[in-house]
């Protein structure tokens, strides 16, 4: 009898131990819950680009921003007319032939990330935008 209550005590003693370390809890089929989110800048930017000649050429695009963390979409909302210039003078110093280039989104995109983290360096302190993105790109 007093083997059978000792061997019962170890098991117990084995099993909150177990379970305290982590072991035997159920995993979540549940996918992490990501905190990214996103802030259009309305409305669409409509504007001209250099071109050869005096052919006169335009670009229209949605821009969407994406941040890690929901809370800066409020810092990126008060900023949204500093960020919409930054768009739109990119886009307005390339020429046609850059914008319709195989790779000329991509460098507008970059180039327009590259000055916003540094604006949001300057003035927060941080880089706040995970990517910029074109939902919508056309010109002619």
């Amino acid at each position: 009898m007093l083997r059978q209550l000792t061997a019962f005590l170890l098991l117990t003693a084995v099993a909150c131990s177990a379970l305290a370390s982590g072991h035997g809890k159920e995993e979540s089929d549940q996918p992490p819950v990501s905190n990214i989110s996103y802030y259009e800048l309305a409305p669409e930017i409509v504007t001209n680009c250099a071109s050869p000649g005096n052919r006169i050429c335009y670009v229209r695009l949605k821009v969407q921003i994406m941040v890690d963390n929901p809370a800066d979409v409020e810092i990126i909302q008060y900023n949204a007319s500093v960020l919409r210039d930054i768009v739109i003078t990119t886009v307005y110093s390339k020429d046609i032939n850059t914008i319709a280039s195989p790779h000329g989104q991509e460098d507008i995109i970059a180039e327009c990330k590259s000055r916003m983290d540094a604006f949001f360096q300057e003035r927060e302190g941080r880089r706040l935008i995970r990517e910029v993105l074109f939902t919508n790109f056309i010109f002619q």
